[in-house]
């Protein structure tokens, strides 16, 4: 056997053992991440990555050729077992496919050796939503609040939730120059999907805002702390607070107020068009996911619609 041949089969042996430390795969994979995603996605994918890799490291598996779908199902197994939830156990292992690719793309390993795991099944409908009821009784609450700079500033944040279905991190990023109260409405340019949107908010919510607009400093931010920081966890608390001093049969926070905006408009029939805007969705089987189907309402529309008379 010449030595070309050789160098070739010497060549595939070392192609068919590649490997890599998940640490470091991780480590790669977020420094490349970094140059495209936002600080929130970058924290989700850390924590995420140190979920599901203290469950790996316990069990000895160091490196990508150690995964197969057997892990991952052990690994659910345990996610079960402290009550995850479904959706929250495909994004722990969302990382995982999110690291390999990177790797396969990157000519680090040689194939994906999770690539027969299904996720696991999702239910269609997750959550409960408010009813006008309870909604009308949390802006009575937040009402009765004094006016302090703190009062106010929660009391904006929880109309424009209600008013819009805005996430929690488009509400924390709004600036002051995306206010277009004149026009009633807010010209989001923090989203999701990286694109400009515009929400829409009523009288009762634009007359909160100018208030609380004339009495604090313009930082840039709208509802920064005197430090400048984004209270995302002084809000969340908030939210909380709420729910138990009302005796929500439910925790209250950004997802229930989401699903409660888009719920209550489907309810009142607007367009599911209209409804994907305001949500910023880009597909209607999302807007779909969040909207729980109510039993009343549909034998209302069919006794209207019905072509029996």
């Amino acid at each position: 056997m010449n030595q070309s041949k050789i160098d070739i089969l010497i060549k595939a042996l070392i192609d068919e053992q590649k490997d890599i430390n998940l640490t470091d795969l991780f480590n790669m994979f977020i420094n490349h991440s970094k140059t495209k995603c936002r600080f929130g996605t970058i924290d989700r994918y850390t924590k995420d990555f140190g979920v599901i890799n203290s469950f790996l490291f316990k069990n000895n598996i160091m490196t990508v050729n150690a995964l197969n779908v057997n892990v991952l199902d052990k690994f659910v197994n345990y996610c079960k077992s402290r009550n995850n939830k479904p959706i929250t156990i495909n994004q722990y292992i969302s990382i995982l496919k999110f690291m390999i690719n990177y790797a396969i793309k990157n000519d680090l390993i040689n194939e994906n050796p999770i690539r027969h795991f299904e996720k696991v099944k999702e239910d269609t409908y997750n959550g409960d939503v408010l009813n006008q009821e309870q909604v009308t009784s949390i802006l009575r609450y937040v009402d009765s609040k004094p006016n302090t700079i703190w009062d106010l500033k929660m009391k904006c944040m929880v109309y424009i939730m209600f008013d819009t279905g805005v996430r929690m991190n488009e509400l924390l990023h709004i600036k002051f120059s995306d206010l277009k109260l004149n026009e009633n409405k807010i010209q989001l340019s923090y989203t999701k999907a990286h694109e400009n949107r515009c929400v829409y908010i009523v009288d009762k919510t634009k007359k909160t805002l100018q208030t609380y607009v004339q009495r604090v400093q313009n930082v840039g931010y709208l509802f920064s702390n005197i430090d400048n920081q984004l209270c995302s966890i002084s809000y969340r608390r908030y939210l909380r607070s709420i729910g138990k001093e009302l005796n929500l049969p439910f925790e209250l926070n950004n997802r229930l107020i989401r699903r409660t905006f888009a719920t209550l408009l489907a309810e009142q029939n607007i367009n599911i068009s209209y409804l994907m805007e305001l949500m910023g969705h880009h597909n209607l089987r999302t807007t779909q996911r969040y909207i729980k189907a109510n039993k009343k309402a549909i034998q209302d529309t069919h006794n209207l619609l019905s072509i029996v008379r």
